[in-house]
């Protein structure tokens, strides 16, 4: 049973129990194009099986059924009719050979789904050519939208060339084995929740959107493991970050479905782990009908022929907030291909020494140009100091004029230059941002029976190390997969250690980092054992133990533990940060019986200085902004005296900022010896009694009627 039909019979069992629910009960209205004059119309009573039009206050399900020879014997939507239902269906109750829908004008609504092949095999196709289409949608976490060929077996097209669609929920192209969903739109705009080319799982459907013409804007974008998109004059824009992957896409190099981080009505949905430029260079998203890169050779695009193929694509620029795909056709002697990509963000350190990109066709060298300032690179010349050379590899790594730093903009251009050493082609201005953090290892690279964690974590003493996953359980996975450790101190050697040994080296110095970050998330029945990184250059290497062993005990629901190792931590102990050689961590003491238990890491990062509110409110940053300012003594005094309290004094365990000690001294005086000097020492009045909020506790005090207390 299909999880939409079992919905809707949920749906009518609870109205029916109920028992004090009175409504008319869904009809079934079957097209049978009766009415003997040809006409077709959608509101010609005649025409339906019941002589009834569909409506949708009746919850009416409009069913395309019989078996056609020709496109001329399926319902007509123009000017002037409004069409109505509360499901649309095309192979509802049989197979069918051809079945048509065509839509020139009016307006057609339906309250839950348009399937175009929903529930049979067969051929099935909606033309659109003007008109309104609108699906309104039951509520968040149904299957509305438009489906194209969801059954097994089942092609279901869809051409759209003028009109607007306004759909809750998605437009699916295929789903169920050997389903094809086909998308073509040449004109009008679509607006709807998300977009599914080809199914996500393992169900066998297969999917392409060929976007001519038009404007697409959806919440979310998503791909299979068999689809295609191929663009052209028309614009798909979304609102998550597709370049970075939060959007639902597939990697056809993996075969497991990871977390989603998109924003659409399925957040339980598997997501995949591609970025849209990664399914660019694999060929799965294509521009003018070929791979982005290559001429266009198309007589279907005589303007273009000759020229080259670019799919086009930013997040937050062309469209503030949303992710902007088109395509462009370019001078096929320019450079092209850059990596990074053209606006790429969260670009590592690698990425960053080993920028490079495609020569144009009859290239023979090229003038790289390279800097921070955007104007200062576009209108660079070989006398500028952005120049950096004119070299006939099409691969380049920045000098040490500019280094890496975190967080930031850098911009490049290639002009190309023929055989006489003359430029020729001028290129345009590239961009792109780096990270906030440097990645030293997030887990996410590994794969069971292809590049096994275990053979890059090597197990020591008593340690088990495997991948955690979101299907194994999401509670223990932070982001995309995390790494399963399983420590057993209960016999000797009594400890567990895991290693990854960098080769190369890592250089830790990149970016002016000044701490690593590990997180960590442990299980209810836990041993408590001590917990240990190790990091090495080779020659040395440092411990640093973790000061709370008890955060290993934790419940699935509780938050992750943010380990944080300062470098100088590190650097005491003579560790080169810019030839890290290898990371251990360890649980357990290596001389006695420990416990056993599980222990999840997940994305070992470093970062440079940096706000941790948890820190900085213990020096009275009040509101997390990590300055102690103003704003904070604001908070302070709005909570003034809000609640009677006896304090026990005591030494501050960490540098304050500000330390008023009042000893007990002698007599009527105390005396401050703390940070602020002996000027501020305080002239006691009696003893509270019953009463710790007395006036005379405190005399001499301007503020005493306050009946301020401490």
């Amino acid at each position: 049973m299909s999880e939409r039909l079992y919905f809707l019979i949920s749906l009518v069992l609870v109205l029916f129990m109920a028992g004090n629910v009175s409504a008319q009960l869904q009809r079934d209205i079957e097209w049978d194009n009766d009415g003997g004059d040809g006409d077709r119309m959608w509101d010609v009573a005649v025409n339906w099986d019941l002589d009834i039009v569909p409506t949708l206050e009746e919850d009416d399900v409009a069913i395309m059924d019989a078996t056609y020879t020709d496109i001329d014997n399926g319902p007509i939507i123009q000017d002037g009719i409004d069409a109505e239902c509360g499901w649309f269906e095309m192979g509802y109750k049989r197979p069918a050979d051809e079945v048509y829908l065509t839509m020139t004008g009016g307006t057609l609504t339906a309250g839950g789904w348009i399937d175009v092949g929903g529930y049979n095999s067969g051929y099935f196709e909606f033309d659109m050519n003007g008109g309104e289409v609108t699906v309104i949608g039951q509520g968040e976490g149904t299957w509305e939208g438009i489906w194209l060929a969801y059954a097994k077996d089942a092609i279901g097209v869809m051409d759209v060339n003028g009109g607007d669609l306004d759909i809750f929920g998605g437009l699916w192209l295929g789903w169920n084995e050997n389903s094809y969903g086909l998308y073509n739109m040449t004109g009008g705009t679509y607006e709807g929740h998300y977009v599914y080319v080809g199914t996500w799982e393992d169900q066998g459907g297969a999917g392409r959107l060929n976007l001519y013409g038009g404007t697409m804007h959806v919440k979310d974008f998503a791909m299979g493991p068999v689809a295609h998109m191929d663009i052209t004059e028309g614009v798909l824009t979304c609102d998550t970050d597709l370049l970075v992957s939060n959007g639902w896409l597939f990697d056809p190099d993996n075969d497991y479905p990871i977390s989603g981080a998109g924003d659409g009505v399925r957040r339980d949905a598997p997501g995949y782990t591609a970025t849209l430029p990664m399914l660019v260079a694999k060929g799965l998203v294509t521009a003018y009908d070929v791979n982005s890169g290559d001429i266009i050779t198309d007589a279907n695009y005589p303007d273009k022929v000759g020229l080259r193929a670019l799919v086009q694509m930013d997040y937050d620029s062309t469209n503030p907030g949303m992710t902007t795909v088109t395509a462009t056709a370019v001078d096929p002697n320019l450079a092209y291909n850059p990596i990074p990509f053209d606006r790429a963000r969260s670009v590592q350190p690698s990425e960053y020494i080993a920028i490079s990109w495609s020569a144009g066709t009859n290239a023979v060298k090229h003038d790289v140009y390279f800097g921070t300032d955007e104007t200062a690179v576009a209108n660079a010349d070989t006398l500028s100091y952005e120049y950096k050379g004119r070299q006939t590899g099409t691969n380049y790594t920045p000098d040490s004029n500019y280094p890496y730093v975190l967080d930031a903009d850098y911009f490049w251009r290639i002009d190309e230059v023929n055989a006489n050493d003359g430029v020729e082609w001028p290129g345009s201005v590239w961009r792109f941002r780096t990270s906030d953090h440097v990645v030293v290892d997030d887990f996410d690279s590994y794969e069971a029976y292809v590049n096994d964690i275990f053979d890059t974590w090597v197990e020591a003493g008593r340690a088990n190390v495997d991948l955690q996953t979101i299907e194994d359980d999401p509670n223990y996975v932070r982001n995309d997969q995390s790494m399963k450790y399983n420590f057993r101190n209960n016999y000797a050697p009594y400890y567990s250690e895991a290693t990854r040994t960098f080769s190369p080296a890592q250089d830790w110095t990149l970016g002016e980092t000044q701490a690593l970050v590990l997180w960590f998330h442990g299980e209810p029945g836990n041993a408590v054992e001590k917990i240990y990184l190790t990091i090495s250059d080779g020659s040395n290497e440092a411990t640093i133990v973790y000061d709370d062993p008890n955060d290993m005990i934790q419940e699935p629901e509780d938050e992750w533990n943010e380990w944080n190792v300062d470098f100088a931590e590190l650097t005491s102990e003579g560790v080169d940060l810019s030839n890290i050689s290898s990371t251990t961590i360890g649980i357990g003491d290596g001389v006695s019986p420990g416990g056993t238990g599980y222990v999840y890491f997940e994305d070992i990062r470093l970062y440079p200085t940096r706000c941790r509110p948890d820190i900085s409110r213990l020096h009275g940053d009040f509101d997390g902004d990590c300055d102690t300012d103003s704003y904070d003594m604001d908070i302070l005094a709005q909570t003034w005296l809000m609640s009677d309290r006896w304090i026990i004094s005591a030494v501050p365990t960490y540098d304050p900022d500000v330390w008023l000690k009042f000893d007990e001294g002698t007599g009527q005086v105390a005396v401050n010896s703390g940070l602020m000097g002996s000027g501020y020492n305080g002239q006691l009045g009696n003893l509270p009694t019953t009463d710790p909020c007395d006036p005379t506790w405190i005399t001499n005090d301007p503020c005493s009627e306050r009946q301020r207390c401490l």
